[in-house]
């Protein structure tokens, strides 16, 4: 029967059985939102499929969009992917520095001590000792200062030239007292250790004083380990005792 000839009634039903179909389509597409057919842009037409049929032709003519929820969706999923694999890094590096050793999570944590500041400090050997008494003995020399000079030498000490020691400083202070400025260098410094007790060691000592000058000299002194550190209790020109004044 044609369109027109159906009741008033059975052509009100039509339409909104088309509407419901258009909206089970949006659905499917990913369109869930019930919107009118009129607010979609849809139109539909009613026609007879042939005269004197008895059938309806419903045919929709109707311009979809393209879903744009399946692209939203994407979108979203990849970025919650990526979130998820730099959270499980994470996760990974905490995991593994907690199965580390104590000692080994300090160490990754702390940045590692110089050998200066990571071992203590200790006392000076024998040999340093040694050679910082001789650097005072030249510096208090070259300063001329007269009762540090003479006091690294030992009471024990025996002038080469044979004298008493009390005679020996009494010369030195005079000479020291009455010359110009005094310049003093050591190079070449050897140590010998022939017991605890005594040190023997040779050097090249430069002196310069006014016009007189020696360059690189060979010295040798012996020291004894008395209360108080090292003192001199020898001391010759060259390489072994030998019957010469030292210079003043």
């Amino acid at each position: 029967m044609p369109a027109s000839h159906l009741p008033q009634g059975a052509r009100g039903d039509v339409q909104p059985a088309m509407q419901r179909r258009l909206a089970q389509l949006h659905s499917a597409m990913g369109s869930g939102e019930d919107t009118p057919l009129s607010a979609r842009g849809t139109t539909t037409a009613l026609s007879p499929q042939s005269p004197g049929a008895g059938t309806l032709d419903a045919r929709v003519t109707s311009r979809v969009p393209l879903p744009a929820k399946p692209l939203v969706l994407m979108g979203g999923l990849l970025l919650l992917g990526l979130m998820a694999g730099a959270l499980s890094q994470r996760q990974s590096a905490a995991s593994e520095m907690a199965e580390r050793p104590p000692s080994e999570a300090v160490q990754a944590r702390s940045p590692a001590l110089p050998p200066d500041a990571a071992a203590p400090a200790t006392a000076p050997s024998e040999d340093e000792a040694i050679r910082d008494t001789l650097e005072r003995w030249r510096l208090d020399w070259s300063r001329r200062d007269v009762a540090a000079y003479l006091d690294h030498y030992s009471a024990r000490f025996e002038p080469a030239t044979g004298i008493s020691r009390s005679e020996w400083a009494k010369q030195r202070q005079q000479a020291l007292l009455h010359r110009p400025a005094i310049r003093i260098e050591l190079q070449d410094l050897r140590i010998e250790r022939p017991n605890p007790q005594e040190a023997r060691v040779r050097f090249l000592q430069t002196y310069l004083s006014g016009r007189y000058q020696e360059n690189a000299q060979p010295k040798t002194m012996r020291l004894l380990r008395e209360e108080g550190g090292w003192r001199i209790a020898g001391e010759w020109q060259g390489t072994g005792p030998a019957q010469t004044q030292p210079k003043p």
